[in-house]
């Protein structure tokens, strides 16, 4: 099992990013194998939020079109989404007793708590906060270098 954040699907999406080719193969690959994928909805919800926004991108995706790539990706047999459940958030909770949760660094303790309450410590990510997080063992997929 593993997951994928809200960034590889970002750069997959967006055709003029660098990074477009190489995560949109990673995204091929990885889904080809049909081994379990959960999903959170707050990866889902700031891939929406991203490529949407008109401050990020100087052509933003139209909602539409971004729901609807969130529904391709949704509609993969191997693809599950993760709800909060009371477990998620008791370890959400516990993250603040050995750092300090604040700002974009939510985000990732929700993201994080739901994949450990779920038994998923990997997650194919371009962002080094989920190193933060012990029971995760983040990789990223479009670049050779590993996550410090």
């Amino acid at each position: 099992m593993y997951s994928i954040d809200a960034n590889i699907f970002i750069y997959a999406a967006i055709k003029n990013d660098p990074r477009q080719k190489a995560a949109e193969q990673f995204l091929h690959n990885i889904f080809a194998t049909h081994e379990p994928c959960l999903l959170c909805w707050e990866a889902l919800h700031a891939f929406i939020r991203i490529v949407t926004n008109p401050t990020i991108f100087k052509n933003p995706m139209p909602f539409a079109q971004a729901c609807g790539y969130a529904q391709s990706v949704l509609s993969l047999a191997q693809v599950e989404m993760l709800s909060p459940t009371s477990e998620s958030f008791r370890i959400f909770e516990g993250y603040a007793k050995i750092m300090s949760i604040k700002g974009a660094l939510v985000s990732d303790a929700i993201i994080a708590s739901q994949l450990e309450a779920a038994g998923v410590s990997t997650i194919y990510t371009n962002d080094r906060d989920f190193n933060k997080f012990p029971a995760l063992k983040p990789k990223n997929p479009i670049s050779s270098r590993s996550l410090p």
